[in-house]
């Protein structure tokens, strides 16, 4: 939602608390594209959270939305990406971006699976290191040659 009204106004989907929590754009545009202007859109949308973007307000961010350019410079705030379930979008409405829709899926599927990876990577380190911490068995002990001679 980049654009003003005829009023000047920004229209932008928050949080129902208050958080810093916003629409994800591609949301919008899909919004925007099934019901042709920002003024018919829904006052509200709910839907099943799919991804949170951490954001931090710069003036790159200022000029690409500016519906968010109220948030103080440096302000942390995020942007929630949704599968809408109120109103719900046919596959016509979401088809100019069903591209871009999937790019993100397959982006969101590689992300999860290298931090299963990278997971489990941390626990064979993890259980290496405690090993390595844990010593000698007494087997490996009884088997060490003694020190000083044999008759002690």
């Amino acid at each position: 939602m980049n654009s003003a009204s005829q009023s000047g106004d920004f229209y932008m989907y928050q949080a129902a608390d208050g958080q810093w929590l916003f629409l994800h754009p591609l949301n919008l545009r899909c919004l925007l594209h099934a019901f042709g202007s920002y003024a018919a859109c829904p006052p509200t949308v709910t839907g099943k959270l799919v991804e949170l973007e951490d954001m931090v307000q710069d003036e790159a961010c200022r000029r690409r939305w500016k519906f968010l350019s109220h948030l103080p410079l440096h302000g942390t705030f995020r942007l929630g990406e949704v599968t809408l379930l109120q109103p719900q979008l046919s596959a016509g409405d979401l088809a100019p971006f069903a591209e871009e829709l999937s790019n993100r899926d397959k982006r969101r599927k590689r992300k999860i699976e290298a931090a299963r990876r990278e997971s489990r990577r941390e626990a064979a380190a993890a259980a290496a290191a405690q090993r390595a911490r844990q010593g000698p068995t007494a087997a490996e002990l009884l088997a060490m040659p003694r020190l000083g001679g044999a008759d002690q």
